[in-house]
């Protein structure tokens, strides 16, 4: 009989493992339903069901179920025990995943604070929401935004491309800041010095050209 060997729980986390006792897992099937008020409904297609059941242990079977989300299931175990015998075993399990961490301000790995740094730098540091500003200003207060700002990616990591030149005002030498925000706070850089010279985009000349004088005969 493809007993449950777990007793109902709440589990903590989107996985949920049911496995029991039977007397031929081949011949076992499983469905997952979730309670949706009083009426239990199939599982979202995103669900994913991977039968454990191995054939070297044929009286035990198992099965996996992974992009669950919060919420009560109830699993129900079917082992057709001859041609027309079915036996049949429920159990109800409560997930209960963690909380998503709060959202902290970003952390600047580079450059650290006394840094000096080139015309164009590459800040990065770790952040757990994404970043939403990357100001690299000079002591005058003269500024241009980070461009290619990436990130978080799966470990956190944040980074992003500061190039002075796309701001003429802005001077080389000591006193500057970087600073990086998200959602929850920001992180500043201080005392940086920008090594120079600052070479900003070229303008073009205006004006009218000036006139060609006739040779000397």
């Amino acid at each position: 009989m493809p007993l449950h060997s777990t007793n109902p729980r709440k589990h903590k986390g989107t996985i949920l493992i049911a496995q029991g006792k039977c007397i031929n897992n081949t011949k076992v099937t499983a469905v997952l339903k979730v309670l949706n008020g009083n009426t239990l409904v199939a599982v979202p297609a995103t669900v994913t069901q991977t039968n454990l059941g191995s054939p070297n242990r044929l009286q035990s079977w198992g099965f996996r179920y992974t992009g669950l989300v919060g919420g009560t299931y109830v699993h129900t175990v079917t082992e057709q025990t001859g041609s027309f015998a079915l036996v049949v075993d429920q159990a109800a399990y409560s997930l209960d995943p963690p909380a998503a961490a709060p959202a902290t301000r970003p952390t600047v790995n580079a450059p650290a604070t006394g840094d000096e740094v080139a015309v164009v730098f590459y800040p990065y540091g770790t952040t757990n929401t994404a970043i939403t500003t990357c100001v690299f200003a000079d002591q005058a207060g003269n500024s241009v935004p980070g461009t290619n700002v990436q990130g978080p990616d799966g470990d956190g990591n944040w980074s992003a491309t500061v190039d002075t030149t796309q701001n003429q005002a802005i001077q080389a030498g000591p006193g500057c800041t970087l600073t990086v925000t998200n959602t929850a706070g920001q992180s500043i850089v201080n005392n940086l010095t920008l090594a120079g010279p600052v070479t900003g985009p070229a303008v073009a000349r205006q004006g009218k050209s000036a006139k060609k004088r006739p040779p000397k005969k």
